[in-house]
């Protein structure tokens, strides 16, 4: 299948994953903000995931769409919530946060714009939000600068979202895999470090070295509580039950040298 974007808005099915690969910013909020306003006006409910800077513009687009911005935040129907980047590559946080906003009984339109795109566990992150988008009633887009992606992270999109849109036309992805197969194949294959996103490994560092979670968010300029999620995952991923295990893991995996 290949059509104009703008002509499948109402053809998305119920648990389709969609990558949107743009090249500028007009066209990012110009798909975006289409996909949700004919979700809105279908009577769907419609989670925006966006940074700071791109919610004035983003809601503009919406009004010019013909949507009542302040009727539809009212009613709950549009939910609008402002992510860190650090909260994009994990994926844990990411689809704790997505979970936390949505009804798993009410059909759901979900639009994830990050700031910063492609990171070294970007095939994981998909792969759990296409797990998440089979399980409850919804459609996901996420939508990527095709300028900042590399050849590997390209491929990697390919094989998690089962639609692609690139230069405004849908296209069905012949690399596709089922995210739950993809999940298989990536834990089978990773060591429990390469679990870890930057972020926690910088985070582990800190706390090999003992300092608390309120010196750690000084250090690394985020909130204690991102700092106390950070941990909390770290022991999750790594299976550890005490801090003592997170810090042999460390030492173990070179993470820190003593």
């Amino acid at each position: 299948m290949t059509d104009s974007i703008f002509r499948s808005f109402d053809s998305f099915n119920l648990h389709d994953h969609i990558c949107h690969l743009y090249c500028n910013n007009s066209e990012c909020l110009d798909i975006g903000s289409k996909f949700i306003a004919h979700g809105l006006k279908t009577g769907e409910k419609c989670l925006v995931i966006q940074n700071e800077g791109a919610i004035s513009e983003f809601a503009d687009r919406l009004v010019e769409s013909g949507i009542n911005l302040i009727e539809t935040r009212r009613t709950g129907l549009l939910i609008e919530t402002v992510i860190q980047r650090d909260e994009y590559q994990d994926s844990d946080t990411l689809i704790g946060k997505i979970s936390s906003k949505i009804n798993r009984l009410q059909r759901t339109r979900i639009l994830i714009n990050e700031e910063r795109n492609g990171h070294e566990q970007t095939l994981l992150k998909e792969s759990k939000l296409g797990l998440l988008c089979n399980k409850v009633p919804s459609v996901i887009m996420h939508q990527y600068n095709l300028e900042e992606l590399n050849q590997k992270t390209l491929l990697d999109l390919f094989k998690s979202h089962n639609l692609l849109i690139i230069d405004n036309m849908l296209h069905n992805s012949s690399l596709y895999v089922n995210p739950a197969e993809l999940i298989k194949r990536i834990e089978y294959d990773m060591r429990p470090a390469d679990l870890l996103t930057a972020r926690e490994k910088e985070v582990l560092k800190h706390l090999v070295d003992g300092n608390t979670n309120k010196k750690i968010s000084r250090e690394l300029g985020i909130s204690a509580r991102t700092v106390e999620t950070h941990r909390n995952n770290i022991m999750k991923k790594l299976n550890a039950r005490t801090i003592v295990d997170v810090v042999r893991f460390a030492i173990q995996n070179n993470i820190v040298e003593y």
